[in-house]
């Protein structure tokens, strides 16, 4: 069942509950009110009955005292209101019609009840030779009780009447409700159908510009621009991806076609010359480790650790004292580290990675008799170096994804270690920072946040 057809019958189901319950009310309402009237009718002529057969109303002539003073009232003709029935039920059980016609009103029940003393008067509704009656008896001197009575006819033919006039209002009322419904529920579900259509739209055509017109601030208005976000997100991130590939084949490209040559070139002249033939090898080899080292920086460039690692308290002097360690081993270059007791809540191996890439460019560029520096002071981690520097208009330039400076592309390299750094260092909320004097040297580094101590 479409979402639409739920809404619409949910919402007419609301309302015919509604109706119902209006009209029920108002049958019930009006019902209870004309038998209240009614009682309070025959209360008043019992009790008036009573006060007017004063004294004989002591004795075995009560019912003839009454006819005699009110008995004019019990025979005016059936169908009018005021029309009364009317006994006494004598101390003995037997039974005394007041008037001159009216049937046997029923003496058990609250009758009996009101003659044991049990109340002083009951009303009741009940059948008498066919006819929809309501009574009231009433204790009477020296343990009579007293029953007047009148018709129900026309008050059953009101309601009779009131029950099929809600009945018709009550069906009215639903038909307009189901119409009411399928209306409300085309509107509400007007932005959802939009959403499906436009989420269909980029589907089946890949198509990222598409976007909903957002109208009012209501839950569908927010959803629409949580949609028209996301797809501007995914937009930006579809364009980072191309680019990221366009510069990957571009970088690709040089050491693979250098390998391409000379694998061809051993091909041809498999006599070559043992010099000429080692470094023609000693070349391959050079080239499938910047291969290797270029698919490793993709693969991080392209992959989010922080997401698949916990971030624990990380100390960043012990992460620069194993970079630094790693560093020398590899490159016997002298790494001198200064840092504080700055702890950070971050993943260590994505910290230790982020050093040594800028511990490896330090050593890229710079002498191999220079000292390299790494000083870590209150979640600031700056590598320092006395090598060849950058230009003051490239500065700003060497954290972007495969940028080059102009020394750079003389030499092997790729362009991507100092923008993972950057990458970790936003990844833990941080920032990148750099100073460099051409020809003297550079300060290179990132900074994050620090745990705030406890207590």
């Amino acid at each position: 069942m479409k979402f639409r057809t739920r809404v619409a019958l949910a919402s007419s189901a609301a309302v015919a509950v509604a109706v119902l319950l209006v009209s029920w009310s108002a049958y019930l309402f009006t019902q209870r009110e004309l038998v209240n009237q009614i009682d309070a009718s025959l209360d008043e002529r019992a009790s008036s009955a009573l006060r007017e057969a004063g004294p004989a109303s002591r004795d075995r002539l009560l019912a003839r005292h009454l006819f005699s003073t009110i008995g004019e009232a019990f025979n005016r003709p059936r169908g009018n209101f005021d029309t009364l029935y009317g006994q006494v039920l004598n101390p003995d059980g037997t039974i005394t019609s007041i008037g001159e016609s009216g049937p046997t009103l029923p003496v058990d029940g609250s009758a009996a009840l009101v003659q044991q003393g049990g109340m002083t008067r009951a009303f009741e509704s009940v059948w008498a030779e066919g006819e929809h009656i309501r009574m009231i008896s009433i204790a009477a001197p020296s343990g009579a009780v007293l029953q007047f009575a009148r018709s129900l006819t026309e008050t059953d033919e009101t309601l009779s009447g009131l029950a099929n006039r809600l009945a018709l209002a009550g069906a009215v009322g639903l038909g307009l409700a189901g119409a009411a419904g399928v209306a409300v529920a085309s509107r509400a579900t007007r932005p959802i159908a939009a959403l499906s259509a436009a989420a269909e739209h980029v589907a089946s055509t890949n198509d990222l510009d598409a976007r909903l017109t957002v109208n009012g601030n209501d839950e569908l208005a927010q959803l629409a621009t949580r949609f028209n976000e996301m797809l501007a997100a995914l937009k930006s991130s579809k364009a980072v991806q191309h680019q990221l590939v366009r510069d990957a084949s571009h970088e690709l490209r040089t050491p693979l076609t250098a390998l391409r040559m000379n694998a061809d070139l051993l091909e041809r002249a498999p006599d070559i010359d043992t010099d000429t033939r080692r470094q023609i090898v000693s070349e391959i080899s050079t080239e499938v480790h910047e291969l290797t080292a270029l698919v490793t920086e993709l693969v991080d460039t392209a992959t989010d650790s922080r997401a698949e690692i916990a971030f624990t308290d990380v100390s960043l002097a012990a992460v620069a004292e194993t970079a630094a360690a790693d560093a020398r081993r590899r490159s016997h270059r002298t790494i001198v580290v200064t840092a504080d007791d700055s702890v950070v809540h971050g993943i260590r191996i994505e910290l230790g990675r982020a050093i040594a890439n800028l511990v490896q460019n330090a050593i890229k560029w710079s002498g191999a008799k220079t000292d390299i520096h790494i000083e870590v002071a209150a979640g600031v981690v700056t590598v320092i170096d006395e090598g060849t520097g950058v230009r003051a208009e490239e500065l700003e330039k060497i954290f972007d994804r495969f940028y080059r400076t102009a020394e750079a592309r003389q030499t092997a390299g790729s362009g991507l270690g100092l923008s993972i750094v950057k990458r970790i260092a936003e990844d833990h909320d941080g920032a990148v920072h750099a100073a460099s004097t051409f020809g003297v040297g550079s300060r290179i580094g990132f900074s994050v946040p620090t745990k705030v101590p406890e207590g």
